[in-house]
């Protein structure tokens, strides 16, 4: 699984732009999706540093 996640990290991005920007429709709980999407497209970033120095 982690093998995966590091070789796919537009996955976790996408998924985190999802969250941030689609999910805040829902009010009250509008700030802890757009906060948590952001965290992730941040740890994709680095995920996708991971990749950049396997190779």
């Amino acid at each position: 699984m982690k093998k995966w996640i590091i070789e796919n990290p537009y996955v976790i991005f996408f998924t985190g732009t999802f969250m941030s920007i689609g999910l805040t429709s829902l009010g009250a709980y509008q700030r802890v999706f757009h906060i948590t999407g952001i965290l992730i497209m941040l740890f994709s970033f680095y995920l996708m540093y991971l990749k950049s120095k396997k190779k």
